[in-house]
């Protein structure tokens, strides 16, 4: 088969190189460059089954080389005297224990004279050459520059026609003389070649099984360039779009590519091998562990016998992950032939082969605010309670160490609580979460003893879309200056709420997400059939969006929007702890915890009936591990049912670093206020796990 390479003449000796040896892809018999317009075209050159430009199989379209030879001038004839001169007297040879020094050598690659060539272009050519890639490690003889000069003939030339430049050529000339050697690589790419048409059929010429494919999804279409890997790519999309249609072991059997000198373009024909219709058959699993198979069965979205569908592997392999018990999940088709139907399809067997996680873990957290202090936080946790993919953590936190203090707020806080997730409650997806927590907290508004009890199901609505009801009972004690004098009042408090939510997140990361939104609603009706509080509502919506500026997302644009209210009966019938406050690092940078909003005499926050809370940021990336982030936040809290924005916002500015780990980015924020008031502190910092928002 030609194989796109110059016919050089005869050498007379190991070293005899051209010294002007042009590499060209030439026109096909018939074809003739500069032939006149009149002259008609002949047929297209064809290219066997097995060919692709570039890279790997050849065009069967026959091909010229331009040599030129220049006598005692040629890259052989230089090499060869320089050689001699080596051997000759006082050479190497006169001293047999000396061995020849390395041919070392300088390569300058650039266009032809009076040629344009594309930068991308000769970032190919340069990765393709021996000569650049291997510069820094010199042949130990001027024979091995020579043979490592004709390997890159042919490198050069596939990387061409890899890149859809048939007719291109490279010249290499070398200067024997210089020290070290010379080697100058000349291009001249010619046109470039484009993809005249686009077909897939069966080897008869008929369609595929369901009617023709839509090839635009092959991403090759008439007008792209002629590249290899194009072509190469678009045949292995092949597969992947008639399994969408159950037919999971259909190949591309031959290819045929039809280059045409003249026009300069190349058509592009694939036969298809669809095999036989597959669908589902048994399912074997292994490594399931401790996990009751019955579960992992029960996350399968196929019955034997359903025609295959990738969408639903993918499905399958995405719900077991989602379990939370394995590190890893394979579901794929047996390679067994199946069982023959009598409609000619085949039932295969699947396999889901899973790697358990560790049973057993435990998570820490830390945080810091310049007014409320550190906080602590550790969780042990079980992955698989009672074998059917239960997941049990048990939570403490101790926080307020080292917070400034306050009259209200002279004590640590603590927290112990526990939650048990059951996947797969009632039916497939959806989730049961059971909780109880004891708190003791102590921010500056208030004093705060409770015990929580919760019961919540979740269950997927649509993609990225969750929702969740539920029931919660709370009993609590709660101190607070309800009048600002500086007298403390205790209220108890009994409340049965009944949350319901949703929540959409289409991010590509939970705790640093670059592209994507996230929005959230909820409404909590609370009543209270003991104690000193009354019947109220408590809504809150927000969002949230991410955009990447640049392709390699080393900078992330984030916006976020929190609004909340609460209806029914006033102020002092609504636990402190159930109004909203804002401030602080997860809420407004720059002012301390809880204080941007309403204070009393004594300047301490009293919470309000309303929220909004805006935020800004732009996260830079400098390093794999190191970020900046210049942020705005602005907020207030009011004592209406809704926003009134007549009051003005709250704004505070600042810079914040970031350290990216494998488990997500630590955060340390600088903010100040922009509207200081009075006993606001200059500045606050605050430092945690994960994105600000």
């Amino acid at each position: 088969m030609p194989r796109f390479r110059p016919h050089a003449p005869a050498r007379p000796a190991a070293l005899a190189l051209l010294s002007a040896l042009t590499l060209a892809c030439g026109p096909a018999p018939g074809h003739a460059r500069g032939a006149p317009a009149a002259q008609p075209a002949a047929p297209a050159a064809k290219a066997t089954p097995d060919t692709a430009p570039g890279g790997g199989p050849q065009d069967t379209a026959q091909t010229g080389a331009d040599t030129a030879t220049d006598g005692d001038d040629t890259p052989g004839s230089v090499l060869a005297r320089k050689a001699e001169q080596q051997e000759g007297p006082g050479g190497a040879a006169d001293q047999p224990d000396a061995e020849p020094p390395p041919a070392t050598y300088t390569v300058d690659f650039h266009p032809a004279k009076g040629v344009e060539v594309d930068d991308d272009l000769m970032d190919v050519l340069r990765s393709a050459s021996s000569l650049l890639t291997l510069q820094n490690d010199p042949p130990s003889s001027l024979l091995g520059l020579e043979k490592r000069i004709d390997n890159d003939y042919d490198k050069l030339a596939a990387a061409l026609r890899s890149e859809g430049y048939f007719d291109g050529s490279v010249t290499v000339k070398v200067d024997g003389d210089a020290k070290p050697v010379a080697v100058a690589i000349a291009v001249t790419p010619g046109p470039r070649y484009t993809i005249s048409k686009v077909s897939l059929a069966l080897a008869d010429g008929g369609p595929p099984p369901g009617g023709p494919l839509d090839l635009a999804k092959l991403k090759l279409k008439p007008g792209d360039a002629a590249r290899g890997p194009a072509v190469r790519d678009a045949e292995a999309a092949v597969a992947p779009l008639m399994a969408t249609r159950g037919y999971a072991r259909a190949t591309v059997s031959q290819r045929d590519l039809a280059v045409d000198v003249q026009a300069h373009t190349m058509a592009v024909a694939f036969t298809l091998d669809p095999g036989p219709l597959v669908r589902f058959g048994p399912t074997t699993f292994t490594g399931l562990g401790r996990l009751d198979p019955e579960v992992a069965y029960g996350r399968l979205p196929w019955k034997p016998g359903d025609v295959y569908d990738p969408a639903k592997v993918d499905k399958a392999r995405n719900k077991l992950t989602n379990l939370g018990v394995f590190s890893q999940v394979r579901v794929t088709l047996d390679d067994v032939p199946g069982e023959a139907q009598p409609d000619g399809s085949r039932v295969v067997p699947m396999l889901g082969q899973m790697e358990e996680r560790d049973r057993h873990f435990v998570n820490t957290g830390l945080t810091y605010g310049t007014t409320d202090g550190a906080a602590a936080t550790a969780t042990w946790g079980d992955r698989n309670f009672l074998s059917g993919a239960e997941a049990l953590t048990v939570t403490g936190s101790i926080g307020g160490i080292g917070r400034k203090k306050f009259r209200d707020s002279d004590g640590l806080d603590y927290s112990l609580g526990s939650t048990l997730k059951k996947p797969d409650f009632l039916e497939t997806d959806t989730t049961l979460s059971l909780s109880a927590q004891a708190i003791s907290e102590h921010p500056e508004a208030y004093s705060r003893d409770a015990l929580t009890l919760g019961a919540i199901v979740q269950h997927p609505l649509l993609e990225h879309l969750v929702g969740s009801a539920g029931v919660t009972l709370e009993q609590s004690s709660i101190k607070q200056d309800l009048t600002g004098d500086g007298v403390l009042t205790t209220t108890d408090n009994t409340l049965v709420g009944l949350p319901v939510t949703l929540n959409f997140d289409s991010t590509d990361n939970l705790l640093n997400p670059t592209t994507g939104y996230r929005w959230n609603a909820g409404l909590t009706p609370y009543v209270s059939p003991l104690g000193d509080s009354g019947t109220f509502v408590i809504s809150r919506a927000g969002a949230s969006g991410y955009w990447s500026l640049d392709q390699a997302k080393s900078y992330v644009f984030a916006a976020r929007l929190n609004l909340g209210a609460v209806f029914g009966g006033g102020l002092s019938t609504v636990p402190a702890d159930k109004r909203f406050f804002a401030g602080g690092g997860g809420s407004v940078r720059g002012y301390a915890y809880q204080k941007v909003g309403p204070l009393d005499s004594s300047n301490d926050p009293t919470g309000g009936r309303s929220l909004i809370e805006t935020s800004a940021e732009l996260r830079i990336r400098l390093t794999d591990t190191i970020g900046l982030v210049p942020f705005i936040d602005g907020g207030n809290v009011f004592e209406s049912a809704y926003p009134d924005l007549s009051q003005g916002m709250r704004w505070g500015a600042g810079l914040g670093v970031r350290y990216f780990t494998s488990f997500g980015p630590l955060r340390l924020d600088v903010g100040v206020p922009l509207d200081r008031r009075s006993g606001d502190s200059m500045w606050q910092l605050y430092v945690s796990i994960g994105q600000s928002f």
